[in-house]
């Protein structure tokens, strides 16, 4: 029975021609079977669902159900409530990640606090899942709402996507409602859907509501969406939808639309899209999962006696309207978004979860510039090249004076030796230092590659000079080391011949084939764009190349790009922008609100420079404060380190490292996985981030006896504590006259923590 228009792209159904998978264990209202979430994987269909009876024994088991057909389903994996000591266990889903591990996602009744709360447990097998074995995924109290319930999650675009229906925080909440733990009964708390992403399908980050109930119609009270399906160029999804309190165990299914999973639209607003016949208005969970040339459907319908019952259907997927895109691969890609080469849709994918949870990075400009490893101070050494031709300029007079004017850049490239390039050495110090990821320039704008490049034969690392891959070598280190490995690339190169004379064949036939074959080779988490700005993207036919790697590439789940592909995109296309020494570049101001980046070196040059001296180089305790003021800002930091030619990171910068990887050893709670608090700082010296409700503030330098700060308010004398990270102990505090007072302890010299201070504050409003 349909209401409303007939949609030919996602074909109607009659909930009585459904098969019945299973019955409930008795007749009347209470006892239930349904709930269902269903995967592909394998060849073999998984189905979750849950075995209801009768209140106060409410949810009593979750089941994984495995079948060759989507019909008939055996029994897998039984998990009763008591193995979580809940007194109801609810909706679950089952996926597996690209490591091969498998996760349920399980939602039950907090035994301590009788709210609902969503975990999960991971296992070597869908039938191995131990009850022991399980963290955390969300509480009510950790993303500040009564309760969360009710998983779906879906593998799209390169991100692991949760739908979850949750119960908001109402001003105030029956007593009774915490005794018997049902927080979505008081007619105080309506159904929301929320939304949670992960990079990896083990961490993840709450996203907020998503789709809420009305102030009025058929779903004012419950708008809970538990299924979607991608239908270029929009998301169609179904939602679990009541009236009031009374029919909240009786919904009705209706219909919603996304161009981007964050903002949904309803649909079916002047009814439901699918009811039940024989008076009761229940088709809910209904979850949608295409296979082959067949769309399946799995849903709870109730029965005549309020009993409800386990069914599906099977429909052919349609042709006319549309496409519904489907794939049999083992990760569970229900309804996987395509990029289209056009900035609309690139600028749509959103930053995978680990680049923002990163917040440090290791830029390394390494090449045959660092072999003269010179500029005027204040200036870049790896322009060397392009400072030679300057014939009054104070490079071409160093170069005539140590090398002779008959020397060409060429002839550097035997003294491009990297005879003491250790990679493991490398990437131990980098680990060292707190970095979680790191970057080489694969290419500068010179043309001279670090990897065996088909399109710079005999100007590559191979070829000549070190006879080696330097870009190959220190990725296996660098990800040996459990860090993040991405490169630069240049996309002009100053002399290049095909460059100055015909730009479109040079993008052609030599940068695009070039860019692909580095990414196809070493799978980059990171790729650094640069040199873009003499011509419009269009020109790079950067769209072009974005597209096939957010959709084909060996890397296009996990891959992070800037901004940097044509003079048209700084701080407006492209993935996280980037600033550089505190400057966008091309008289643009760097955006708002959007992940960004700060990349610099140590001192003025990113090429090591031997012109320059320690004065030159940021102290430990400016690079600290650099650190914590861009990620207080929602950026993240990619401090360069300029290697010797033979392979060497100079002591002074490795040295800088180290420092920094020491004070986040201690610190590194307030700034990996944090994000910008409601303020970002108060005056030069103080700022602030925020993670899992607790708020730090950071200060720069000696706080003094006394740390006074004005925009954290406690919430109550009993909720509020202050500690400084390192002293372990809870510090004595006073909040008057809109000042918070906290008494700094002795910083003796023994003191683990140097140069910034980091202040734990629990209970701030």
């Amino acid at each position: 029975m349909v209401a409303g228009k007939s949609w030919a792209v996602l074909p109607p159904f009659d909930p009585t021609e459904g098969t019945v998978l299973r019955e409930p264990e008795g007749s009347g209202p209470g006892y239930w079977v349904g709930a269902p979430t269903v995967s592909y994987d394998d060849g073999l269909f998984y189905l979750c669902y849950r075995v209801r009876r009768p209140r106060p024994d409410r949810g009593v088991e979750s089941r994984i159900a495995v079948s060759e057909d989507g019909v008939r389903f055996e029994d897998l994996f039984v998990l009763h409530k008591s193995a979580l000591g809940s007194e109801s266990v609810e909706r679950c889903c089952l996926y597996r990640t690209d490591d091969g591990l498998w996760h349920y996602v399980v939602s039950y009744v907090d035994p301590e606090d009788r709210r609902w709360r969503t975990d999960r447990l991971w296992a070597e097998r869908p039938d191995g899942f131990e009850p022991s074995r399980r963290e955390p995924v969300f509480t009510g109290p950790r993303i500040g709402v009564e309760g969360v319930k009710d998983p779906n999650v879906y593998r799209i675009g390169g991100l692991y996507w949760m739908l979850l229906s949750y119960a908001p925080r109402p001003p105030r909440l029956p007593e009774e409602a915490h005794a018997t733990g049902d927080i979505y009964n008081t007619g105080v708390t309506k159904s929301h859907t929320g939304l949670a992403t992960s990079s990896d399908g083990v961490r993840w980050v709450w996203e907020g509501d998503i789709l809420s109930p009305p102030e009025e119609g058929w779903d004012a009270y419950a708008a809970r969406l538990g299924t979607l399906i991608y239908l270029p160029p929009v998301f169609l999804g179904l939602y679990d939808g009541s009236r009031s309190v009374e029919e909240n165990y009786e919904e009705r299914c209706g219909l919603a639309i996304s161009f981007d999973l964050r903002r949904w639209i309803r649909v079916t607003v002047e009814g439901p899209w699918v009811v039940a016949p024989g008076g009761s208005g229940s088709v809910r969970y209904v979850d949608l999962l295409p296979v082959g040339e067949t769309l399946y459907g799995y849903y709870e319908m109730a029965r005549p006696d309020g009993s409800h019952e386990l069914r599906v259907f099977k429909r052919p997927l349609p042709q006319a309207g549309g496409e519904l895109k489907s794939s049999n691969r083992s990760d569970r890609w229900r309804g996987e978004k395509m990029y289209e080469p056009r900035w609309e849709s690139l600028d749509t994918r959103p930053c995978p979860d680990w680049y923002d949870a990163a917040k440090f990075g290791i830029f390394i400009h390494w090449g045959l510039y660092s072999v003269p490893a010179y500029a005027p101070k204040g200036r870049y050494a790896e322009w060397y090249w392009h400072a030679m031709q300057d014939r009054n300029g104070e490079t071409w007079k160093f170069h005539v004076d140590t090398y002779g004017e008959r020397f060409t850049y060429q002839d550097f490239v035997p003294y491009f030796a990297a005879e003491l390039f250790d990679p493991d050495a490398w990437a131990a110090l980098f680990e060292r230092s707190g970095a979680q990821y790191v970057v080489l320039t694969s290419k500068h704008h010179d043309g001279f590659c670090l990897w065996p490049s088909a399109e710079s034969w005999n100007w590559n690392s191979v070829d000549a000079g070190p006879h080696r891959d330097l870009l190959g070598d220190l990725t296996v280190a660098v990800r040996n080391r459990g860090l993040k490995m991405g490169f630069y690339y240049s996309l002009y190169e100053w002399f290049h011949p095909l460059y100055r004379s015909d730009v479109e064949r040079y993008v052609a036939e030599h940068m695009l084939p070039q860019l692909r074959d580095a990414v196809e080779r070493y799978a980059p988490s990171l790729i650094f764009a640069d040199g873009e700005w003499e011509h419009p993207s269009r020109v790079w036919r950067s769209e072009e190349f974005l597209a096939w790697l957010f959709n084909d590439s060996p890397c296009r789940d996990e891959v992070v790009v800037n901004d940097r592909w044509g003079s048209d995109c700084r701080s407006v296309h492209g993935g996280y922008y980037t600033t550089e020494y505190g400057h966008v570049g091309g008289g643009k101001s760097l955006a708002e609100g959007h992940k960004w980046e700060e990349n610099r070196g140590i001192g003025a040059s990113f090429g090591y420079n031997r012109n320059e001296t320690v004065e030159d180089y940021a102290t430990p305790e400016q690079l600290i404060a650099l650190l914590v003021d861009v990620v207080s800002r929602g950026g993240n930091l990619l401090l360069n380190v300029g290697p010797t030619a033979d392979g060497r990171i100079p002591e002074i910068q490795a040295e800088r490292l180290i420092q920094i990887g020491e004070w986040l050893s201690h610190n590194g709670e307030a700034i990996y996985g944090s994000r910008p608090w409601r303020v970002s700082g108060e005056g030069e010296r103080v700022r602030y981030t925020t993670r899992d409700g607790v708020v730090y503030a950071i200060c720069v330098g000696s706080p003094g006896r006394e740390l006074v700060l004005s925009e954290p308010k406690p919430v109550s004398v009993e909720a509020f504590q202050a500690e400084l990270i390192g002293h372990g102990e809870p510090l004595a505090w006073l909040h008057s006259g809109g000042k918070l007072r906290i008494q700094v302890p002795p910083i003796l010299p023994d003191f683990p923590v140097r140069y910034a201070y980091v202040f734990k504050l629990v209970g701030v409003q």
